[in-house]
């Protein structure tokens, strides 16, 4: 995954619990996040956390 385009620019993905949903974060490191995105649906889980989708 790259930055900006043409920035060669390592990023991220971050997901974790957002509420009762999903969060999912991306950006760049030394440039912070540069989209942030949250589910409104209930997220299935499981003992160990998010349940597979079979």
């Amino acid at each position: 995954m790259k930055g900006g385009a043409g920035s060669g620019a390592a990023g991220f993905l971050a997901v974790g619990p957002g509420g009762p949903g999903l969060r999912a974060v991306v950006g760049v490191p030394d440039r912070g996040p540069s989209a942030q995105r949250e589910s409104e649906e209930p997220v299935r889980t499981a003992p160990g956390g998010t349940a597979p989708y079979t």
